[in-house]
């Protein structure tokens, strides 16, 4: 027998709905009319013969804990049952996890094509705190792992606050250190999750953490989110012969077109690809490997490459690309295309993140630096502080950041923003439901969804 997914949404909307209605039919009980009550003994003598009424008005903690705890831990124990019971019968699988039974279903919807509406446009916008001195970057993303264009459906709207505690510097590499805080978090018990009441969110992730930049002098072959993967990302390293140490030269004559530049963003040396007009540069180097098959690029997961860029000559041209690729040549995730012609004599940071479908992931993967147009005769690129490193999951189910040094060094008391706006005004009501209710996205289970979608959000109704 197989999943109804229409009969199963069906049932489960009605069981969010009634989840939703407790909100907005018993928590104005007690938010006016509890109030309104309790106005009436203030300033008199009977004040402490309510006591016990006013003790279930909590402004801050939503409903009442008595009443509210009692019935959302009610509804939460029977969605979580029904999810459990309806794969277990229809689908034969028993272990009686939710985790498991999400993961069914999550397969079934995928290969019947069904969907649940899309949580609505969603951003994330970065910026630096005018008047810091480092002028490195924070790149963030915020798209479901091996997506592109569909972002994760449980981010909490809030502003992030990044604050540098401990600066850059040579003894550590530009490794400077922030703090991320985000919103406090509310409980699934609370009627104002997940983001309060109002139009301004009063609660977010409750995000607490520290990151520390990535340096392309620092690097593991481990897959350490945060840490390079990509050895002698900061071209300091070379042999006698003019070859930048743990790269392989496919195209090209070192000390040619492979040049040991110095003119560096950071150190004493960078990578030069000096033009002659007619040969396509190329180097490479392995992605750590083990016995064929990647040992630390994994699928859907987060990853950026990031480096600093500049040119020399007289109106250079020519078109250089970076990307992970495959031993046929084939762009692994996403590329970054320079266009010598766009760039300036000054080190300009460029970067790309993306992820890969589960399934798609090659057993060999070079970081490749290559040209697809010759660099113009007498003309030079200049390229620096190279990383390719997993990024940082802020937490379950929100984005994922890389901090980078830039060519000056991030300084104690530089701050940033990061403005993550999830708008689920007018949609997505099951997978915010799945997300409340059963964590979905944070535990890496992420349900079909699409801006058509085969499930209506009406059905979340009582």
């Amino acid at each position: 027998m197989a999943l109804n997914v229409a009969n199963f949404s069906t049932r489960l909307g009605k069981l969010f709905g009634y989840a939703n209605s407790i909100a907005t039919q018993v928590s104005p009980l007690y938010a006016a009319n509890l109030s309104s009550v309790l106005t009436t003994f203030d300033g008199t003598n009977y004040r402490n013969s309510v006591g016990n009424l006013a003790d279930l008005l909590n402004n801050q903690m939503g409903l009442p804990s008595n009443i509210g705890l009692v019935a959302y831990q009610n509804i939460a124990s029977s969605i979580n049952d029904f999810v459990i019971d309806a794969i277990r019968q229809e689908e034969s699988v028993y272990d009686g996890t939710i985790g498991t039974a999400l993961r069914k279903l999550q397969a079934v919807m995928t290969a019947n094509s069904k969907s649940f509406a899309a949580v609505g446009t969603s951003s994330l916008t970065y910026t630096a705190t005018s008047g810091n001195q480092g002028n490195g970057t924070i790149l963030v993303r915020g798209y479901r792992p091996a997506s592109s264009s569909i972002f994760l459906q449980e981010m909490f709207t809030e502003t992030l606050n990044g604050n540098c505690t401990v600066g850059g510097n040579v003894s550590n590499f530009g490794a400077a250190t922030f703090s991320i805080l985000g919103l406090g978090a509310l409980g699934s018990n609370n009627t104002q999750y997940p983001t309060g009441s109002g139009t301004t969110p009063v609660a977010g992730s409750g995000i607490r953490t520290n990151i520390t930049c990535t340096s392309a002098s620092i690097t593991a072959s481990s897959g350490m989110a945060g840490v390079s993967l990509i050895s002698n990302g900061d071209f300091e390293s070379w042999s006698a012969a003019q070859e930048p140490t743990n790269w392989e030269i496919v195209t090209g004559v070192a000390g040619t077109q492979i040049g040991q530049g110095s003119t560096p963003a950071r150190g004493s040396y960078n990578l030069q690809f000096n033009g002659d007009g007619t040969t396509l540069t190329r180097i490479r180097q392995q992605v750590a490997s083990s016995n064929g098959a990647p040992a630390s690029v994994s699928a859907e997961t987060n990853y950026c490459i990031m480096f600093m860029a500049r040119v020399s000559g007289t109106s250079p041209t020519g078109t250089v690309l970076v990307a992970l690729r495959d031993s046929a040549g084939n762009v692994v995730g996403s590329s970054i295309s320079l266009n010598l012609a766009t760039l300036t004599t000054s080190y300009a940071i460029q970067s790309v993140s993306f992820s890969v479908a589960r399934g798609s992931l090659p057993t060999t993967l070079y970081l490749d630096i290559y040209s697809t147009t010759a660099v113009k005769n007498a003309c030079s690129l200049m390229i620096d502080e190279l990383i390719f490193s997993p990024m940082v999951p802020l937490y379950g189910g929100g984005p994922s950041v890389i901090a980078y040094s830039g060519s000056t060094d991030w300084n104690t008391n530089d701050s940033f923003t990061i403005a993550v706006v999830s708008n689920s005004v007018s949609t997505g009501t099951f997978i915010k439901s799945f997300a409340r209710w059963c964590k979905t996205e944070a535990q890496g289970i992420y349900l079909p969804v699409s801006g058509s979608p085969t499930e209506s959000d009406g059905l979340v109704t009582v």
